[in-house]
C-alpha cells in the first residue's frame, strides 16, 4: 500500500478548502451560502401558532437585504380571521437588539383571513458599533416577533427563533 506524501496530503487539504470556499450547510433551521464577497442565509423557524419559512438575509460589503419570507398560521387550516397582525425581525449585533425589517397590517372595516403572509423585504446598510458593515459572524441571534389580534379582541404575541450563533 502506498503512503500519501506530505505534499500530496497538503494538496488534498488545499483542494478541500477550495471546495469549501462556496459552501452550503443546513443546520438547525438555517441554510447558509458563503462566497468571497457575500453571505446568504435562508432562515426557518416556528412557534406554537406560526411558521416562518425562507426568510433571507443577503450580506455584501455594500448592502444588507432582509426579507422575502413566508409566514404561515398553523393553528387552524382555515386561517386566522383578524383585523391586525405585525411581524418584526430582530438581530442581536454587538449585544444590542437591532430591528432588521417589519410589516404591519390593520384595518377597522375589514377582516383578513390569514393562511400565508409574505414578509416583504428591506435593503440598506447595517453597521456595527465600530461603523463598519456587518458580516454574518457579527450576528449573534436572529428572531421574529409576531403580534396579532384574536377575533375576541385579545392581542397575542409569539417569538420565532431563527438563528443563534451560540447553539
Amino acid at each position: 500500500m502506498k503512503m500519501i506524501t506530505r505534499k500530496a496530503a497538503l494538496f488534498l487539504l488545499m483542494m478541500l478548502v477550495g471546495l469549501l470556499a462556496i459552501a452550503m450547510v443546513k443546520i438547525a433551521g438555517y441554510e447558509a451560502v458563503k462566497t468571497d464577497d457575500h453571505d446568504t442565509i435562508n432562515l426557518t423557524g416556528e412557534s406554537d401558532n406560526w411558521r416562518l419559512e425562507h426568510y433571507r438575509l443577503r450580506i455584501t460589503p455594500d448592502t444588507f437585504m432582509a426579507g422575502e419570507g413566508k409566514l404561515y398560521y398553523k393553528s387552524d387550516p382555515d386561517g386566522l380571521n383578524t383585523d391586525f397582525y405585525q411581524i418584526r425581525v430582530y438581530a442581536v449585533i454587538d449585544d444590542q437588539i437591532r430591528a432588521l425589517q417589519g410589516k404591519s397590517v390593520s384595518g377597522d372595516i375589514f377582516h383578513m383571513n390569514l393562511k400565508q403572509i409574505t414578509t416583504g423585504s428591506t435593503e440598506g446598510l447595517v453597521l456595527t458599533h465600530e461603523g463598519r458593515p456587518i458580516k454574518l459572524a457579527d450576528i449573534e441571534e436572529i428572531y421574529a416577533v409576531i403580534k396579532w389580534r384574536e377575533e375576541n379582541g385579545e392581542m397575542l404575541e409569539e417569538k420565532i427563533s431563527l438563528f443563534n450563533q451560540m447553539l
